[in-house]
């Protein structure tokens, strides 16, 4: 009987030895969005259309959006195990509305789709 009365003191004194106080996480943390540098201007490519055009025999192609007041867009796929990566982000047209990138070294199997912000 002793012991399991010893045993609990030193649990209870390790109990609240261990507690400090604001280590613990919010109840609603807030979720970061990812910053990205402010567009540049890129002309767009002669081959670029609305949404997507194969080029390079189906091996490349060019995404192109309209989305004005957007302030960054990704091109994300299994491609890029679903991350957005600062070679899929789309350029800036001229037009300061639609936004393109060309992806490479696609296969059939890739899927894709796009990752909007602002």
């Amino acid at each position: 009987m002793k012991k399991i009365i010893y045993l609990l003191a030193v649990m209870a004194f390790l109990s609240s030895a261990c507690k400090k106080s604001g280590t613990f996480p919010e109840p609603n943390p807030t979720p970061t969005i990812p910053t990205t540098p402010t567009p540049t201007s890129y002309p767009l490519p002669a081959a670029a259309k609305d949404g997507v055009v194969f080029i390079n025999g189906g091996t490349s192609a060019i995404v192109t959006l309209y989305a004005p007041s957007k302030t960054s867009v990704y091109v994300i796929g299994d491609f890029s195990n679903w991350q957005t990566l600062p070679a899929n982000q789309l350029k800036l047209a001229p037009d300061n509305n639609t936004w393109w990138v060309q992806i490479d070294g696609l296969r059939s199997q890739h899927r894709i789709c796009l990752s909007i912000y602002g």
